[in-house]
């Protein structure tokens, strides 16, 4: 990962693997990042709307979901979409 991170979620999409939020030393992350085991490099991916550890993923129909979690200590009930590169229908046609 280019950002180390603890409390973020991890879900599988394809062949890729997608980290969410959590938080760093000093703040929560919106950041999201992508592994590709082919390069065996993470890259930045498109970020949350909002920053948020303690969330959880899942991934369907080809995209990434993210859930709930902790904003500015708040817990938050939100499932957000989270926008990916492209989707996997996308992705190996």
């Amino acid at each position: 990962m280019n950002i180390c991170r603890w409390g973020a979620a991890v879900g599988a999409l394809g062949p890729f693997l997608y980290i969410c939020g959590g938080s760093d030393d000093a703040s929560r992350l919106e950041t999201v990042e992508r592994f590709d085991p082919f390069s065996n490099v993470w890259v930045p991916s498109v970020p949350m709307s909002s920053s948020r550890n303690g969330v959880g993923v899942t991934a369907g129909n080809g995209r990434i979901y993210a859930i709930g979690g902790f904003y500015r200590g708040i817990r938050v009930d939100l499932l957000q979409l989270v926008p990916v590169v492209r989707r996997l229908d996308d992705a190996f046609h």
